[in-house]
């Protein structure tokens, strides 16, 4: 095998800078990147990346837009900014960059992971709606059937016959306890 050299080739063929699956922002990584960034300006990500050991410039420009720019909002969004966010992704659909415009303070990735966050809680929502209309629907069955049950072995014993040696016996007389469907098949 050969050595590990800091420049490699990747798949088609492209020199890249070794940085395959780095991970996780460290705190000093944060650091470099605002002073940087304080330097340079948010741009010109590849001049940023080529100090920062590593790390790509797209690398380098996400987590600037995403996480670490100061005019970020990071506050939760309020019931008015969710009512807003769902309205406008009905109008605009999927356009996020176009929707954050609307959010100031708030990036594009942000709107969308909050849209899909609210989109999992309804889901959850109307799952547990459907769980309890099924278990209601369940339940009302079972109460039939204990009413069917009670009223079956009532009509077995009003309409027993008692035989000589004085047992009672609903199957002799043709009074048969009412069908009970326990698998919710019908009457059969």
């Amino acid at each position: 095998m050969s050595p590990v050299s800091s420049n490699r080739s990747d798949e088609c063929g492209h020199e890249a800078k070794f940085c395959a699956s780095r991970g996780h922002w460290k705190l000093q990584e944060d650091c470099r990147l605002r002073e940087l960034v304080a330097i340079h300006g948010p741009q010109n990500w590849n001049l940023i990346a080529a100090e920062m050991q590593g790390r790509s410039g797209k690398s380098c420009r996400l987590r600037w837009f995403n996480q670490l720019n100061p005019s970020i909002d990071r506050s939760t969004f309020s019931e008015k900014e969710d009512e807003k966010l769902l309205a406008t992704q009905k109008l605009y659909g999927n356009k996020w960059s176009m929707i954050a415009g609307l959010f100031p303070g708030r990036t594009d990735n942000m709107v969308k992971n909050h849209w899909h966050v609210l989109m999992a809680k309804k889901w959850r929502e109307e799952q547990a709606d459907d769980y309890r209309k099924r278990r209601l629907r369940q339940f009302g069955v079972q109460r039939r059937i204990g009413a069917a049950t009670v009223r079956g072995y009532a009509s077995c014993t009003e309409s027993s016959s008692v035989k000589e040696n004085g047992e009672s016996s609903c199957f002799e007389t043709n009074a048969s306890p009412s069908f009970i469907d326990f698998l919710g098949v019908g009457d059969t």
